[in-house]
């Protein structure tokens, strides 16, 4: 009699914590260090578009450096600013910026 009810003891202990893990784990969220993100666009499934070339893309560049488009007005030979000014311009002015890498203390 003490064995079968030893027994019965260990079978609801075990169906117990079985059913409470199911329960808990049914309202369980998403992990605090996921995050969902939305998927790919269809022109990277396609592949239509490579984000990830084999190639290098500044190669085609056809120009060194980098362009731009300013309405700030020309600087003068009595401004302290080498190239523009800090004050608007009335039109827009389109240029090719040169880049040029120099020492590494330099900023």
């Amino acid at each position: 009699m003490i064995f079968l009810r030893a027994k019965l003891f260990y079978l609801f202990r075990t169906v117990s914590v079985c059913t409470l893990t199911v329960l808990l784990s049914a309202c369980a969220s998403a992990p605090v260090d996921q995050i969902n993100l939305m998927p790919a666009p269809d022109v990277y499934g396609d592949g239509l578009l490579n984000p990830l070339p084999d190639t290098n893309p500044f190669d085609r560049i056809p120009y060194d450096g980098i362009l731009y488009a300013t309405d700030r007005s020309p600087a003068t030979e009595d401004d302290p600013e080498q190239y523009y000014r800090n004050d608007r311009g009335q039109v827009v002015r389109l240029g090719l910026a040169e880049i040029q890498f120099g020492k590494k203390e330099f900023t």
